[in-house]
């Protein structure tokens, strides 16, 4: 009796030992910060320039995006010999797309709120209590026989970074590098209710942040795009008008491009 007693004691000491050395969601979210550079090295990119191409459908379109603080996203993909435009200035989101009439339009509210998440500079995890979300750490799991941090985030108001409503994003981190393996957002929009996954690899350094340089997204089984970038540059010079709808308040539009 008294070994089964000691044996339960041991058992007990060991159990309340691991659950000390337990990560909070706060230190594994400062780990995966940390694993891309830290804040003050993420923070110093003040833009980027990417260059690469996505293949939908098993078409490959080269793809230019444009990224600038705090808020400012413009993507630029050649379809069909035409060139295809969306982009977010900070207030409006807008696009210019093949088959209509060559002019830029505002989104629809439900796009053009879904698209203002693509701003978002850092990623919803760097500084995500600002940003509006509140992050809850599900718990380690396997994802093909890695070990995995599972982390889910909700919107607690409709900050620019939290911008997709009711959307829920559950984001997978590597156990190991700390680095996004796997990102999900489920939700509902127009009635329809749909999930996405992101899967980034290839992670590299540029400019003092790492950076991933591929990424498949799929809904459900079926891939939708792939995506790699060629070529990634930090704190280019990109003037603000790149960013601008065409006509808005008499600016003239600059693509950017060298």
């Amino acid at each position: 009796m008294k070994k089964g007693y000691l044996l339960l004691i041991v058992a007990l000491v060991a159990a309340l030992g691991a659950q000390s050395y337990a990560l909070t969601v706060e230190e594994i979210i400062d780990k995966n910060i940390q694993a891309k550079g830290g804040v003050e090295k993420l923070k110093a990119v003040m833009s980027k320039k990417m260059r690469g191409r996505t293949l939908v459908q098993g078409v490959e379109l080269p793809f230019t995006i444009y990224q600038k603080r705090p808020s400012l996203f413009r993507m630029e993909a050649t379809m069909g010999g035409q060139t295809v435009v969306q982009a977010y200035d900070g207030e409006t989101a807008w696009a210019i797309l093949p088959g209509s009439t060559g002019k830029p339009q505002k989104m629809p509210s439900m796009q053009a709120k879904a698209f203002r998440t693509q701003a978002d500079f850092d990623g919803p995890l760097v500084g995500y209590e600002e940003a509006g979300f509140a992050a809850e750490l599900v718990g380690k799991e396997k994802m093909d026989g890695s070990d995995v941090y599972h982390l889910k985030l909700t919107t607690t108001n409709d900050s620019l970074r939290a911008a997709v409503g009711d959307f829920i994003t559950h984001i997978y981190l590597d156990a190991k590098s700390f680095l996004e393996c796997k990102i999900t957002i489920e939700g509902q929009t127009g009635g329809t209710v749909f999930k996405v996954d992101s899967y980034p690899v290839d992670y590299k350094e540029v400019g003092g942040i790492v950076i991933a340089h591929s990424i498949e997204t799929k809904m459900g089984d079926q891939t939708v795009s792939r995506m790699v970038y060629d070529k990634i540059e930090t704190n280019v010079d990109i003037d603000d008008s790149v960013f601008k709808m065409p006509g808005e308040k008499g600016k003239e539009q600059k693509t950017g491009k060298e």
